[in-house]
């Protein structure tokens, strides 16, 4: 379904590249789509790990690796 949903993204995209003519709306439209992607893509995520009973455990560990990137 999300693969489905990625291919039809870059559709619109191919369809908005060969249509507009002004790069700015271009790159305005192609960063949405991104973010709508990302959000879709964290919803996912979130629902998959609230199906687990060890979802707070995966939340921790990813706030540990997180802490000890921005150390390094």
């Amino acid at each position: 379904m999300l693969l489905l949903l990625l291919l039809l993204l870059l559709l619109l995209l191919l369809l908005l590249l060969l249509m507009t003519t002004d790069r700015r709306e271009l790159l305005l439209v192609s960063l949405l789509l991104l973010v709508g992607l990302l959000l879709l893509l964290l919803l996912r995520v979130i629902r998959v790990l609230r199906q687990t009973d060890t979802w707070w455990r995966v939340l921790l560990l990813g706030m540990r690796m997180s802490g000890s990137d921005a150390s390094a």
